[in-house]
């Protein structure tokens, strides 16, 4: 802590009515990110291991699983929401890893995440022979993923702007937040604008523009595979495929929309506080643990959506049935007949080959 900022920690800061609740604190989002990725990590383990055994291509929710890993162990991120301020309270921390590192990487993994489900609704459109926009060149889909990717972290431009002097950048935080919480001058945090205007711009058009271009991307390829499936159907295809097509998309929906609406209520969030500012720091870490609990909600949902991934499970659950005694007793009639017949008929089979035969039955 400068001079400068201690200062106004033993003076300004004490006139502050701050807010001294758990959930307010570092550990307020810490404790319950950790808790809750020990209650998920069974439900993701089991996810993975039957997407790897059953479907191997279809990948697409690991990314969510990599992305609640990061958040509620590795770099939970505290999030000061008046102005640019971040600080990981994960394991990144602990090990010494930077808070612009794990910025860096907890948006290349969000944006990851992003672009799979834009990859999944593309993969349902161009697989329909009749969907005049498919994608049937690898080369083609390639340079698509890779220019949407780029231009959904270009978001991320806006880090190359943090000031290198970080305690002069605390200076200025506390004009636009004179009362902060205890972690702000605690703790090493990381201050990436305190420009009124460059927060403007990242709130109204940065943000908006960014969910404009996933959203676009999601409903063109979303009403193209509605259109093919249920209004105009290609009749060459069974109506039983069809019907497994419009079921597995069914599911895709469903798969997808829970990051989706947890991403929409994050931005909610930023927007009234742009508005009003009135989100305190325990909304705002409410609203952290509410993007931690959805690796739960996302896991369980991939199995029950897709009829393959129940079937698997419920097989799982199962008891192994005995073998029943009536089998036994077929085996052993078997046995015994035929060494009746070998007894009976000696030129076509020897006694000790029947006896050998009754031995293997047993």
């Amino acid at each position: 802590m400068s001079p400068e900022l201690e200062k106004y920690y033993n003076t300004n800061y004490t006139k502050c009515n701050c807010s001294n609740e758990f959930l307010a604190s570092w550990l307020g989002v810490a404790y319950p990110c950790h808790t809750l990725q020990g209650i998920a990590l069974p439900f993701q383990l089991l996810t993975f291991w039957i997407i790897i055994n059953k479907t191997p291509a279809n990948m697409k929710s690991m990314n969510c699983v990599l992305l609640d890993f990061l958040v509620c162990s590795m770099s939970t991120p505290y999030v000061f929401i008046h102005f640019l301020g971040f600080y990981g309270a994960g394991l990144f921390t602990w090990f010494g890893v930077s808070n612009m590192v794990q910025i860096v990487t907890g948006l290349l993994v969000f944006f990851g995440m992003v672009n799979s489900n834009i990859f999944v609704f593309e993969s349902r459109s161009s697989s329909l022979q009749m969907n005049r926009f498919r994608m049937t060149r690898t080369s083609v889909r390639i340079m698509y993923h890779v220019v949407s990717f780029c231009l959904n972290s270009s978001f991320g431009l806006i880090l190359l702007f943090a000031p290198d002097d970080q305690s002069a950048a605390k200076l200025d935080a506390l004009k636009l937040d004179p009362c902060p919480t205890r972690e702000f001058f605690i703790n090493d945090i990381l201050i990436i604008s305190t420009d009124i205007h460059t927060i403007q711009f990242i709130l109204w058009i940065g943000t908006p523009v960014i969910m404009l271009h996933m959203t676009l991307h999601l409903f063109f390829h979303a009403i193209c595979t509605i259109y093919y499936l249920y209004i105009a159907p290609s009749k060459s295809i069974s109506v039983e495929t069809q019907r497994n097509q419009r079921k597995f998309f069914m599911g895709v929906i469903f798969q997808t929309a829970i990051p989706m609406v947890v991403f929409l209520s994050i931005v909610m969030v930023i927007i009234i506080d742009g508005v009003k500012q009135s989100i305190s720091q325990s909304i705002m870490n409410s609203t952290i643990i509410t993007v931690a609990g959805h690796g739960t909600v996302e896991s369980i949902s991939v199995i029950l959506v897709h009829h393959s991934y129940r079937r698997v499970v419920l097989r799982m659950l199962r008891k192994p049935k005995p073998k029943s005694k009536q089998n036994n007793l077929m085996i052993e009639r078997n046995a015994t007949n035929y060494v009746f017949r070998s007894e009976q008929y000696p030129s076509s089979v020897s006694r000790g080959h029947a006896t050998n035969l009754k031995e293997y039955f047993y």
